[in-house]
């Protein structure tokens, strides 16, 4: 028998995504929504085919709204908590070497004999001892930009795929979406990629990595999306030399993501 009533849970997932720009949640209200899981037998997957069924026959009109501000709040678990090291550790808190001293990210060729020095680099060195040197150091990573070739498209991939939260971005002009990642944003703005060809072994493309508790849950989740999501994910397991399991999968561009644990 059909429901009279939305489970609250599932109704408010797909409330959440009508502010993914392009996802098929925007197309409808968020009563709408309620009867069409009712109709669904509040199953979310029936829920988006019913949906789906609507817009191919005309029923309802596919829309893409950008996002000019988010609605809801950002998870406290999500937002961005650097960690302050000592001199000489790593991430880790263990010690490390000092690495070399930087000059606006040139390596300073002091540190190196300088009998073994090039010309250019000597005159890097001798350069003139009044000069002002102007300061340049990097304190943490702000975000990284994707160019897509649709942000509707790929936005479900960020969030239902890689699970990121979609996070205020202003109403530029230019269309595009902001996710987070915890401690790094991803943006995605309408253009032309430049993705790796997908020959490419995930392994040896240019890749962006994100670290997950439970490497086999992420595994299991990722296996079974393949399957539903409408992209090919193209999922890749590796080991490394120390039988580490990592996997790759990519977006509907063709870019590179890679799971692995700490």
């Amino acid at each position: 028998a059909r429901p009279q009533e939305p489970t609250p849970a599932i109704l408010n997932n797909l409330i959440k995504r009508r502010v993914v720009y392009g996802d098929i949640c925007q197309s409808f209200t968020e009563e709408q929504l309620g009867q069409i899981l009712c109709e669904a037998g509040n199953s979310a997957a029936t829920a988006i085919l019913l949906m789906k069924e609507r817009i191919k026959k005309g029923d309802a009109t596919k829309i893409y709204k950008p996002p000019a501000y988010y609605v809801g709040k950002i998870e406290e678990a999500t937002k961005y908590s650097p960690i302050v090291l000592d001199a000489g550790a790593d991430e880790k808190g263990k010690h490390m070497a000092a690495p070399a001293k930087m000059s606006a990210g040139i390596l300073d060729q002091s540190l190196h004999d300088k009998k073994n020095a090039s010309t250019a680099t000597q005159a890097f060195d001798d350069k003139n001892e009044d000069e002002e040197e102007i300061p340049f150091e990097i304190s943490s990573v702000n975000h990284i930009a994707f160019i897509v070739s649709d942000v509707g498209r790929s936005s479900t991939f960020y969030s239902d795929v890689l699970g990121l939260q979609q996070v205020k971005r202003p109403n530029f002009d230019r269309h595009g979406a902001w996710f987070t990642g915890g401690n790094v944003e991803i943006h995605l703005i309408l253009g032309n990629p430049l993705a790796p060809p997908r020959s490419t072994r995930g392994s040896e493309a240019n890749t962006t990595w994100f670290v997950v508790k439970d490497f086999d849950a992420a595994i299991s989740k990722l296996t079974k999306l393949t399957a539903e999501f409408d992209e090919d994910i193209q999922l890749e397991m590796f080991n490394d030399s120390d039988e580490k399991k990592f996997a790759t999968c990519r977006d509907a561009d063709g870019y590179v993501f890679g799971i692995c644990t700490e």
